[in-house]
């Protein structure tokens, strides 16, 4: 049923007014004026308020958030005012999952075909307003864009009887549009009236994606024109007074007047919009621009002002067209040097652009247009320059708590870096600088999807005290257009962090440049020569994530690719000593083993392991018909090339593809240290439902083994979250028995064991387990076969991954092993003597909380053991420091003449079928042919034996003709 409003209105009034006043959690919105109560869609049903201009805001997410309500506007006829308070931390997406254009997100929507009006929010924060009037559509765009993190004042008003269509922000005109006759507006009466997004959906994964992100406050429509006096009075209610411009030229004239013309390609007036031949030119002001398509692109030409003395801080104007920077661009010059430069991105579409030039205040300059450009997007488009301060806005707080988001939500791990929300994916860059760690990471901030990239920023003082800080790159009109992907951080000549990117478009991906803005590393601009590498090289699949590193005074950048048609991993290289201009050396690596090595490397790293030459190459390469992982070699980099010292690469983490895409860095006291991400592996339903996906590890440092290998250990600091210790000592574990560690538990906790095992021994680590025993995530140990096991078949109380992993360690029973175990809820990560880490998800129940060592073969006791549950990583920080003692030079290795099963010979491995596994009955090992003599061994998900069958015989081709080749247990 719709609701139409009928009632009469004193001049001025809202015909519909929304305060958002309501209680947070509540899934109704009042509308003022007729008193309906629109419904609000959310994830959670517990649609969150925040504190706001005026009372409280709704608070948006981007995807699963907005009002509606069937509702009829009335007595609206020539004229609409719509007026709202709007702050957002970032901007809706540009397409949808399968690259097609969509509607920007709006802040209110009714539309049906040929019919209705939304004023919406673009990709890169222009506002548009879109409308019908007698059935004809107009769209009208800013060219400037939206500030974040600050509350945003916009009016759009509609005034067929002054032919005018306007768009306000913050007190200034930012767009005006001239219209035809027209006898009335056409609304959409029937159409269901949306706030907070638009009535065209586009979906991912079942959610709207034309759904804002941000705060909404006191939303108001009127069927009167607000003017700008009025416009002004409603901002400065509660903000200062709006900055005055200085025009200092747009372009109306018949001429160019004092501006001077060299060549062909600007004519000798201004042009009336878009000229012969031209895609259609929009976003500039009033009637004119400086086009300098006159003729097409081949033409060249300049436009050069008078001088001028500056004395504004800003200078503002818009530019579109070509993006060739240093031959079609906009200039300024400061006593005859260029000091500052903006060009188009390959677009008819004028955009605004801002120049800080308060350091040259007092000097004299003038202003230089153009177009020296011959070939394709060979023209440059201007307009509008004007001479300004900056503005003072309302500052918006829109942090996100996940305590109150994810109140209850027992899985989402607590210290473990991560962001408050949504979605989280690859680490990058880890860079301490000025007594603080970053972490950079792939975020997106519009919903829980790999779409539309940005850059998400956590800080810490110690690497275990995290909170996440303001997006610091965003996707702009341009070569990054699609999204910012994938990258590192490094150090310029100054000491400074700078950020090295890979921007996408919809046909290729380029390397950006960011510089911070602050010491804090919390503003960031991208440099103005972007791309420094614009496209990868021929020959190769895809072009993304670049890492760099400095030697003397030259950078190096390896980009992660793949050579074409299967020719395997490969890392373009690149050297720079201005961090700008880069060229192209040979490939640091590449490798044409697809099974070891997969066809195309991801997120490459390359740092330096001591001062004598030696490195860490890491890569996640993506393999076919396998998951990811991550693989690396040791080896020497001298005279700009990479020699491995082995070339069957070894696992950085032993669980396989468990921890993925390492962000490494060095620590302020100079250890090596790295976070990766250790991806969901729960279903794809109940991650949505969860409204989060992925964590990070905790901090591990590496270090270089004399074999040549890297050991891990969990970084010193993380100590100071421990709490509320227990501590048991000189345990003897008796075979089969179980409740063996009643004294443990929890699923927020570090735990810590010496244990000494016997040569036959084999035992298992249970953690998350249920009293019944029949749900837990297992670490198991054999100490005769040197296998140590990954076992999440029993972990989950929903639908994920199940998994039995195994990797070598050779163990010394008259040695003491030492295990570390780290329990974060869904995330569970073990060192096993400060050398080989192994991470999982678990996803039990609740209630699943137990920790118990089962014994199943051998003597094993317990010399010690510590729990300590943990605090979250926004607790207050401490200073202590357990940096571990006696740590192991290399891994122990196997006498030559001990051979231990299957796991030593990859052939044999490759060619076993084990089948069905896991089975409750019956389990069938085929064996190769060739394999003559062997002993076979099956035991139960505990480690029991089941049963065991040896063939054992003096000659090899008796055993090949008597041996079966085939098993049943």
């Amino acid at each position: 049923m719709f609701t139409s409003l009928q009632t009469a209105f004193a001049a001025g009034d809202p015909i519909l007014h929304f305060t958002f006043n309501e209680a947070s959690g509540t899934s109704l919105i009042r509308e003022e004026v007729s008193g309906t109560q629109f419904s609000v869609v959310n994830l959670f049903n517990a649609p969150e308020r925040i504190p706001a201009v005026q009372g409280s805001a709704l608070r948006l997410d981007g995807y699963s958030t907005w009002a509606h309500s069937d509702y009829a506007l009335s007595q609206v006829d020539k004229q609409i005012t719509l007026e709202a308070w709007y702050a957002t931390d970032a901007f809706p997406p540009a397409t949808d999952a399968n690259r097609n254009a969509i509607e920007g997100a709006a802040i209110i929507s009714q539309m049906q075909s040929g019919a209705g009006f939304a004023l919406e929010v673009g990709p890169y924060g222009n506002v548009s307003l879109d409308f019908y009037a007698d059935g004809k559509k107009y769209v009208v765009v800013t060219a400037r864009s939206l500030e974040k993190w600050v509350w945003n004042h916009i009016v759009a008003t509609v005034d067929l009887e002054a032919r005018q269509a306007n768009i306000y922000v913050n007190g200034n005109l930012w767009q005006s549009m001239n219209l035809a006759a027209h006898s009335s507006l056409s609304l959409a009466s029937a159409a269901p009236l949306y706030i907070g997004r638009h009535t065209s959906p586009a979906t991912i994964e079942g959610f709207n994606i034309t759904s804002l992100n941000g705060a909404l406050d006191d939303l108001k429509v009127f069927n009167t024109v607000l003017g700008p006096a009025e416009v002004i009075a409603s901002y400065t209610n509660f903000a200062p007074e709006p900055v005055a411009a200085t025009l200092f030229e747009d372009f109306e004239g018949t001429n160019y007047g004092a501006w001077t013309t060299e060549g062909t390609a600007f004519g000798s007036q201004p042009a009336a919009g878009t000229l012969a031949g031209q895609q259609v030119v929009s976003g500039y002001r009033g009637n004119q621009l400086v086009n300098s398509f006159l003729g097409g692109d081949a033409p060249v030409g300049k436009l050069s002002s008078s001088t001028f003395t500056i004395q504004k801080p800003l200078i503002r104007f818009l530019v579109g067209g070509g993006n060739h920077p240093g031959r079609a661009e906009v200039r300024l010059l400061v006593n005859g040097n260029t000091v500052r430069t903006a060009t188009g991105r390959d677009t008819e579409m004028l955009r605004e652009e801002t120049w800080d030039v308060s350091e040259f205040i007092g000097q004299t300059a003038r202003l230089e247009i153009v177009d020296q450009v011959t070939g394709g997007w060979g023209h440059i488009l201007a307009d509008h320059i004007t001479f300004t301060e900056e503005q003072a806005l309302l500052p918006a707080n829109l942090y996100i708590d996940p305590a109150v988001r994810h109140a209850g939500d027992y899985l989402r791990p607590q210290y473990h870096p991560m962001p408050n929300t949504a979605w989280a994916n690859e680490a990058y860059g880890l860079t301490y600088y000025e007594g603080k760690y970053h972490l950079f990471f792939q975020k997106n901030p519009n919903g829980l999807w790999l779409h539309f990239m940005h850059w998400g920023h956590l800080s810490s003082p110690d690497l275990v005290h995290w909170q996440e800080e303001k997006t610091v790159l965003a996707p702009s009109e341009g070569f990054d257009n699609f999204g910012i992907w994938s990258g590192t951080t490094t150090k310029d000549p100054n000491g400074k962090p700078v950020i090295f990117y890979t921007g996408v478009d919809l046909a290729k991906a380029g390397i950006g440049l960011a510089l911070p803005k602050d010491e804090n590393l919390i503003e960031w601009e991208k440099h103005p020569a972007n791309p420094v590498i614009p496209a990868g090289p021929a020959g190769y699949l895809d072009f993304r994530d670049p890492f760099v590193w400095k030697v003397g005074s030259t950078y190096y950048m390896i980009v992660g690719a793949g050579i074409a048609n299967g020719g395997g991993g490969a890392l373009p290289t690149y050297k720079s000593s201005d961090l700008v201009n880069w060229t192209r050396i040979t490939d640091l690596y590449r490798s044409s083993n697809l099974e070891q090595s997969g066809f195309f490397w991801e997120m490459p790293l390359f740092y330096p392991l001591n001062d004598q030459g030696e490195y860490i190459l890491a890569v996640t390469p993506l393999y076919n018909g396998k998951p990811a992982n991550v693989i690396y070699w040791i080896g020497k980099w001298e005279n700009e090339t990479f020699t491995p010292y082995f070339t069957t690469p070894k696992l950085l983490d032993a669980s396989n593809n468990n921890t993925l895409a390492p962000a490494i860095g060095t620590d302020a006291e100079g250890r090596i240290t790295y976070i990766g991400i250790v991806p969901e592996t729960r279903n794809v339903g109940d991650q949505l439902k969860a409204g989060w996906r992925q964590t990070f590890s905790i901090p591990r440092v590496i270090r270089l083994l004399q074999d040549s290998t890297i050991g891990h250990y969990p970084h010193p600091n993380l100590c100071r979250l421990r709490q509320n210790e227990v501590l048991l000592a000189n345990r003897s574990i008796a075979k089969g028995s179980k409740n063996n560690l009643s004294e443990f538990g929890g699923n927020q906790l570090n735990l810590k064991f010496s244990v000494k095992a016997d040569s036959a021994a084999k035992f298992s680590l249970q953690l998350l387990k249920n009293d019944a025993g029949t749900q837990y995530t297992a670490f198991h140990f054999d100490l005769e076969k040197n296998l140590v096991a990954l076992d999440t078949r029993y972990a989950h109380a929903q639908e994920a991954l199940r998994e039995y992993t195994t990797a070598d360690y050779v163990f010394e029973h008259k040695e003491e092993i030492q295990l570390e175990v780290f329990i974060d809820h869904s995330v569970v990560e073990i060192f096993i003597d400060n050398l080989l880490v192994l991470s999982t998800r678990s996803y039990p129940a609740q209630s699943s909380q137990g920790v118990d060592l089962l014994v199943t073969a051998g003597a094993v006791e317990i010399l010690e053991a510590r729990q300590w549950t943990m605090q979250n990583m926004r607790s207050s920080t401490g200073a202590e420091v357990c940096e571990p003692q006696d740590l192991p030079t290399q891994f122990r290795d196997l006498p030559k003449e001990v051979v231990t099963g299957f796991k030593r010979n990859d052939e044999v491995r490759n060619t076993i079928k084990l089948y069905p596994n896991p089975t409750k009955n019956r389990l069938t090992l085929e064996l190769p042919a060739h394999l003559g003599a062997y002993e076979a061994a099956f035991y139960s998900s505990g480690g029991v034996l089941v049963k065991k069958k040896s063939c054992r015989l003096p000659d090899r081709r008796s055993a090949l003709r008597e041996c079966p080749a085939a098993l049943t247990c």
